[in-house]
């Protein structure tokens, strides 16, 4: 039997562009992360940690990262757990880059696929065959497990593959693969990198296929949102494959949208961002539909009440739609600005247009309010 732990799309030395000054604790979280992931790996005594590209943010990491690394692969490689590392799109192989350069001491238990074609590892105390290639960037859209032309001489097989699972109707350019040629291969687990959701294709009693998703959120978006995780797997000497996961994540960033025509007070609001919050949490609120003006010009002091609350709170009002309880008589300048830009926002060609003539809405609404109290 050999057990397994699979990660893929670490991104160490990202920059984080979305978390203002906290960029750098940001860098720190994913170091943190894929150092548990590594403890989690001599915790379980597992043999083979397999990382499916885009372990680096670059070709060209810092020397602190790459210190960092050496150091996680020395005391795993000391753990007699053995590496298998693919380049992927960010940190793609580049000739006496850091992947024939930095980790060569490290001998027998570090395997790097650096050429763009299928390579073969055999590892006959496990009895399995552990198949890699390195990202092509400058034939991304070819497709490779159409016709792989591989070669596995043990009884067992796992693949590394940076690539993009093909979902109908949508065109895909970096190593696109469909689901008909996953389940033409041999392999017994199947361990794909780049899509940070953790998504299981198929896992049946001798075959699984799996992203395991970024192990640390990266963007403040839907696929980098909730809890984050590893693959832990184990092929028996019979081929079965069993699998699980382990959460990992420092932090958690949550999106939430909220409809603000629901509330008439803003204690309400107030209290349903309570309820999400927490100390490793990072929220984004969307806030959506028609508020009252009470609720619309305390959003701002909600930011400041709140971040305590969170590791990081974002709030976007620039969904939000014309303040319910306006005044709409023309009389008023108030209410032929609203009219006038709702006509606009009904007009727009596409959702951009309509997401800046909302911002630009709330800021008319807001310098028209503040000029009425002067």
């Amino acid at each position: 039997m050999v057990k397994f732990i699979h990660t893929a799309d670490v991104h160490l030395g990202r920059e984080f562009d979305q978390f203002d000054e906290r960029g750098e604790e940001r860098r720190e979280d994913i170091r943190l992360t894929f150092r548990r992931i590594a403890g989690l790996a001599v915790e379980k005594g597992i043999d083979l940690f397999l990382i499916s590209g885009d372990l680096f943010n670059s070709p060209n990491p810092s020397k602190k990262d790459l210190e960092f690394v050496f150091e996680i692969f020395r005391m795993l490689s000391d753990n007699n757990v053995v590496i298998f590392i693919i380049p992927g799109n960010h940190d793609y192989y580049i000739p006496n880059g850091i992947w024939d350069r930095e980790f060569n001491s490290l001998g027998k238990n570090l395997h790097i696929f650096t050429s763009p074609k299928f390579e073969t590892i055999d590892l006959e105390h496990f009895k399995v065959s552990v198949v890699g290639c390195a990202y092509n960037r400058h034939q991304s859209n070819f497709r490779l497990l159409e016709k792989p032309g591989l070669k596995i001489s043990q009884q067992n097989s796992i693949l590394l593959f940076h690539g993009s699972y093909e979902y109908p109707n949508q065109e895909y350019r970096d190593q696109p693969f469909s689901l008909e040629e996953l389940k033409r291969l041999p392999f017994n687990y199947i361990a794909l990198g780049h899509y940070h959701r953790r998504l299981g294709i198929f896992s049946e009693e001798k075959k699984a296929c799996f992203y395991p998703g970024v192990p640390e959120g990266l963007n403040l978006d839907e696929r980098n949102a909730g809890k984050r995780y590893v693959i832990l797997g184990e092929i028996s000497d019979q081929g079965e494959v069993n699998i699980t996961i382990e959460e990992v994540q420092r932090k958690i960033i949550e999106i939430l949208s909220i409809d603000c025509t629901h509330f008439q007070e803003k204690g309400a609001l107030e209290m349903k961002i309570r309820e999400h919050a927490g100390d490793n949490k990072i929220l984004k609120l969307n806030l959506t539909g028609k508020p009252t003006m009470d609720i619309l010009e305390t959003i701002d002091e909600l930011q400041e009440r709140f971040s305590g609350y969170f590791y990081m709170l974002k709030i976007n009002k620039n969904r939000l739609d014309t303040p319910i309880d306006i005044p709409v008589d023309p009389r008023f300048i108030i209410g032929r600005f609203c009219r006038k830009l709702e006509d606009q926002i009904d007009r727009a060609e596409n959702e951009e247009e309509k997401q800046l003539l909302k911002v630009a809405l709330n800021l008319g609404i807001n310098a028209i309010r503040e000029a009425e109290k002067r």
